[in-house]
Formats: structure tokens, C-alpha cells, sequence
């Protein structure tokens, strides 16, 4: 699901005032975000090589398939990029593997939810062109035939890895146009990998945009960027300037130019475990799958930190990662986790996030978290009433350290939920989450718990952007005038005018009176957080006012704060939270006036 969706009793979602003391408090509604979080890309894909030992579709007995999507699907794998080109034809006169295998590896995958792209393409390619003779014309004509011969496990699309060198840019352009034409005509998609001479190329004499954004203009299904590199480097958040030599400094700039047309989510970031002595600068053959994660996990944080989103991670090759079970790699697990059953529930790791920062920074006790997995729940469910329930749809309970939480939402892939207020007596620390429903229970997953970590709801649905803060005495969305944002007054407010700003967040931790869970403090009792927050509009801290649960919703919290007379005006100044030692980003907008 996504976008914005919230909980209200009676169905209305408008803005209206609910209570009164000294400062209007208003019920915010609270988003439920998208199916994956961008702290924790997927592992989209892996490449499965022709030369891998053992190949799945060269070994007879079909238990190399059986493995690679057992160890792929327990792994999160979504996407399987696997060589099948053969110099010699098979039973069907195609120049592919035996199509027994091909279906029988398909069919396994398609089992898990797990796609299959055909890798396909050599250097010469683009020189080839796309004469109909030609050999790449030939080699699709030949995957389109097998999809018609076998309907029942076909490819999804096919992966081009062409790496020209010196390129060419022109020639691969057009043979990526008409390879797409003839794929698409054959309801199958096209995904390319860039090496990095064609993502730093610069612009062919002439023109004004790179070959590798006019590469994200032709809208494919995915592009991995194969920046092989085993160093991250530094990304400067507020530029996206980088230092260093590292993954990001490589594919920095096809990232950021997918975010502003709308493409952020097929770029894939390359990473190589191949056993390559020639460049060991680029591998993690001889660091171990830690080093990798490690990396991977900074790469993220550090382009969510600039607003940068990208689709998820492209592991090469099978063989030499973590998921063949290598046992001759003493810094790669010999063996995957158990693959899991398909019906079971599973919560990602990391996978449960403040829903108003959707950041990965650690949740707070009675805070709103999002929780994002598999197979959470059978059907999309809201909560209708007040007291939250503990159960929805087919699950049973989602329960922390053994306590259950109570469900704002459901679906399959996010459950948006209360952390109970008691979950850590002693503030911080680790808890486990388990999620039950009809077909079983999923494993149990750290959760990282500090007694403070805020999270401001924003417009967008994605922790980023117009923030859902108001002008107390107008009631106005502290938005710009003409932004068209649900049906809500959006004015942007006055920093002359002493007006309050009431904030709808969450995470703010312990309040007094205490209160119970799975309740909104309707009951004529502010109850005031424990620890006072800072408010900075702009860098500018803010004149502090209250800090309180929300008397309609359970766990949103409500911070009203007076802008300075000195801060920076404009339609996007940035709104920031400072609690417990934890800042929220600077990526939260309000539009200010003078």
C-alpha cells in the first residue's frame, strides 16, 4: 500500500480541532508508508553465472536449481539474474540450456514469488546492432521462442550486461531502444547493467543530458549500477557531494538524476563477490558477507540521509556469495538459513521502523512503528474503534518481548502498530518482535529500543517532505498556498505573527499521568512527555510550548512550539526534532512566511 491512510473513527479524514488547553491539539492523520523501507533496500537480485560450479541448468538431477532458490527465497531475494545462453542448440534448436531445466529452475522460483531475467550480451553488441540477422536480434528471438513453448514458467525479461569498452554511447542506446521494442512486444521486460565507464561518461557532443540519464529515460525495468567497489565513501547529504573512491561516489549521480524523474526504485546497486585478483579494490570475495552487509548498510543510511532513494542491492555471482554455501570461503556461512515456508510470516530484519521518521533509528516505547516482512496478513485490515485491537484479519497478535501490541493495520507486507509503553522497564536496549496469524508464527526479530526516538508524520508517506504541521490559530496545514495536499487549508505561517506550530509525531516517549496502552488520552487529562523536546525551524531553535499525547489517537504525540521571529522563511524550511540525544532529519518541510 501506499500513500496516506489513516485511522479515524467514522471514517473522516479532514483536519479538525479535538481539545483545548491553553493551545488547540488536532488530529493528524497517520500514514501508512510504502512495502519496503529505504533503511533496508531488498537484495533485488543475484547473478547466477554460466561458469558457476555447479550450474543449476547443466546438472541433471535438478538439486543445483532446488538449492539456489531455497537459499535465494530465505535470503530475500526477489530477482534471479541467470546466464542461459548455450553454443549449442537444445532439443528445440534454440541456443539455450535444455529447456527442461530452464522450466524446471523457473517454476521452482516462480514457486518462492522469486522473478527470472535471462543474462544476455557480450562487448559486441552494440556494434552488432539490431539488424534482424544480428546477433542480438537472434539471441532474443531465441527467449521469446522458449517463453511461446513454455508458457506455464516463463522469463520475465532479460538482463543485458554489455560492457563496451571504449563506449559507444550512441550504439548502446539504440540497442537497448530496440531490444526493449521487440521484448515489450512479447510482454516480457528489459533491465540492463552500466558498467562504470558509461555511469561517469559525460555527454555526447551535442547533447545535454549523459548516456546514463538518457538511459533512465527509456523507463526499463531495472538498471544495475555496477560501481564495483568494496568501500562506501562519504556522501555530503545537503550536496550530495562525495568523498573517497567508494559505491557511492561511483553511482551517486545515476541515482540522484533517477530520483528527480521519478525512476529511483529500478536502480539496483551493483556489489561483486567474484573471486577477482585482477582488481581486489572491487570484490568482497576475500572480506566475507559482514563486510558486505556492513557496507550495504551504510550505503543506504547515507543516501536516505540526502533524500535518495534506489530499488535495492544486485549481488555478482552466486558461486562466490554467501547463498551457494560455499564451504571454501571461511568468511561466508557454509550454509543459508533454513528457507521458509512460504505461508509463514516473516518480519524483515530491520524491519521495524518509527512510522512517522521511517527511519531505522531505534523505536521508543508507546511510539507508532511500521513493521515490514512477509506474509503478515492474509487481507488489508484498519482498525475501526478505540481501543486498539490486539488481533486483525487472520493475525492473532504481534507481540513485543511477549507483550502484544495493538494494531492500527494490516496487510501483507506492513503492520502498523502500538509499542507497548512497558516493553523495556528499563528504557532502552532489545526486544523481540513475533508475529502470529492463521498459517504460523515467523521467527523472532531484534528490535532496537531507545527511550526516546521521534518521527514527524509527513504528507508524502515517506518520512520526507511537507510535514503535518499546523497554524494553531488559522488551523491552515503549514503548507504552501497552492499545494493541493488531501483536501487540507494550506497556508504557509507567519514567523512575525506569534502564532503556534503544533508538530504530529511520534516516538517521544514515557508521559505523565501514565497512561494505558492501546488508548488515546480522551479522558480530559493531558498527559505530558517526560522528556522535553527542542524544536528547530530552519536551524533556529523554536520557542518550546507543550510537549503531550494526542487526545484522539493512540500514541501520536502533539508538540507546539512558536516560531522565532528570526527564522528563515520559504516554502520548504526544514523542521527538525531533538530528544533523548536523537535529531530527526533536516529532509521535514514547512512553508514559512515572513
Amino acid at each position: 500500500m501506499k500513500g496516506k491512510r489513516s485511522y479515524r473513527p467514522g471514517g473522516d479524514y479532514h483536519l479538525r480541532c479535538i481539545a483545548r488547553v491553553a493551545l488547540t491539539l488536532a488530529a493528524i492523520p497517520i500514514p501508512v508508508r510504502a512495502s519496503q523501507p529505504p533503511t533496508n533496500p531488498a537484495l533485488n537480485a543475484v547473478w547466477v553465472n554460466s561458469g558457476e560450479v555447479p550450474n543449476p541448468l547443466s546438472d541433471p538431477t535438478g538439486s543445483a536449481s532446488a538449492t539456489l532458490v531455497n537459499n535465494a527465497f530465505s535470503s530475500g531475494v526477489t530477482m534471479l539474474y541467470v546466464s542461459v545462453y548455450s553454443p549449442t542448440p537444445n532439443s528445440d534448436g534454440l541456443l539455450l540450456y535444455p529447456d527442461s531445466a530452464i522450466e524446471n529452475l523457473i517454476g521452482m522460483a516462480h514457486a518462492q514469488g522469486i522473478q527470472v531475467y535471462a543474462a544476455s550480451g557480450t562487448p559486441a553488441w552494440p556494434a552488432d546492432g539490431c539488424a534482424t540477422t544480428a546477433n542480438p536480434m537472434s539471441r532474443m528471438r531465441d527467449l521469446i521462442a522458449y517463453n511461446s513453448l513454455y508458457p506455464s514458467a516463463t522469463f520475465d525479461g532479460v538482463i543485458l550486461d554489455v560492457e563496451p569498452e571504449p563506449v559507444d554511447a550512441q550504439a548502446l542506446l539504440a540497442l537497448y531502444q530496440c531490444v526493449q521494442s521487440q521484448l515489450q512486444a512479447a510482454g516480457m521486460g528489459l533491465s540492463v547493467a552500466l558498467s562504470v565507464t558509461v555511469l561517469n561518461s559525460p555527454p555526447i557532443s551535442g547533447q545535454t543530458e549523459a548516456p546514463y540519464q538518457q538511459i533512465v529515460d527509456l523507463h526499463l525495468n531495472g538498471i544495475v549500477a555496477m560501481g564495483y567497489r568494496n568501500s562506501a565513501g562519504t556522501l555530503d547529504p545537503d550536496t550530495l557531494a562525495c568523498t573517497g573512491n567508494g559505491v557511492i561516489c561511483v553511482d551517486e549521480n545515476i541515482i540522484a538524476y533517477a530520483n528527480s524523474v521519478s525512476q529511483s526504485q529500478v536502480i539496483q546497486v551493483g556489489l561483486d563477490t567474484d573471486d577477482n585478483t585482477s582488481d581486489p579494490q572491487e570484490t568482497f570475495y576475500s572480506m566475507g558477507q559482514a563486510a558486505m552487509n556492513a557496507l550495504a548498510t551504510s550505503v543506504a543510511l547515507q543516501f536516505e540521509a540526502a533524500g535518495q532513494v534506489f530499488g535495492g542491492f544486485a549481488i555478482n555471482s552466486y558461486q562466490d556469495s554467501y547463498l551457494s554455501g560455499s564451504s571454501q570461503l571461511p568468511l561466508w556461512p557454509a550454509t543459508n538459513p533454513a528457507a521458509v515456508s512460504p505461508s509463514l510470516p516473516a518480519v524483515n530484519a530491520g524491519g521495524v521502523v518509527n512510522a512517522g521518521s521511517y527511519t531505522a533509528q531505534g523505536v521508543a516505547p508507546g511510539s507508532i512503528v511500521s513493521v515490514f516482512g512477509t506474509n503478515l496478513a492474509a487481507s488489508t485490515v484498519i482498525a475501526s474503534a478505540i481501543p486498539l485491537p490486539t488481533a486483525l484479519s487472520d493475525v492473532t497478535s504481534v507481540t513485543f518481548n511477549d507483550i502484544p501490541a495493538g494494531l492500527y493495520f494490516v496487510s501483507q507486507n506492513q503492520i502498523n502498530a502500538q509499542l507497548p509503553f512497558d516493553v523495556l522497564p528499563a528504557g532502552s536496549g532489545t526486544v523481540s518482535i513475533v508475529v502470529t496469524r492463521g498459517t504460523g508464527t515467523s521467527a523472532p526479530q531484534n528490535v532496537s529500543v531507545a527511550p526516546a526516538s521521534p518521527g514527524i508524520f509527513t504528507t508524502t508517506g515517506n518520512g520526507l517532505g511537507q510535514a503535518f504541521a499546523y497554524d494553531n490559530t488559522t488551523g491552515a496545514l503549514a503548507a504552501p498556498a497552492d499545494a493541493a495536499i488531501g483536501g487540507f487549508l494550506t497556508s504557509p505561517i507567519s514567523v512575525s505573527s506569534g502564532h503556534a506550530l503544533i508538530i504530529a509525531c511520534t516516538g517521544l516517549g514515557a508521559v505523565t499521568p501514565s497512561i494505558a496502552d492501546y488508548v488515546a488520552a480522551s479522558d480530559g487529562a493531558l498527559r505530558y512527555t517526560l522528556l522535553q523536546p527542542a524544536v528547530l525551524i530552519g536551524g533556529v531553535p523554536a520557542q518550546f510550548v507543550y510537549s503531550v499525547l494526542s487526545p484522539q489517537f493512540v500514541s501520536e504525540y502533539q508538540i507546539g512550539v512558536i516560531p522565532d521571529p528570526s527564522t528563515p522563511t520559504g516554502d520548504a524550511v526544514s523542521l527538525q526534532i531533538q530528544i533523548g540525544g536523537v535529531t530527526t532529519t533536516d529532509q521535514v518541510t514547512i512553508a514559512l512566511a515572513p
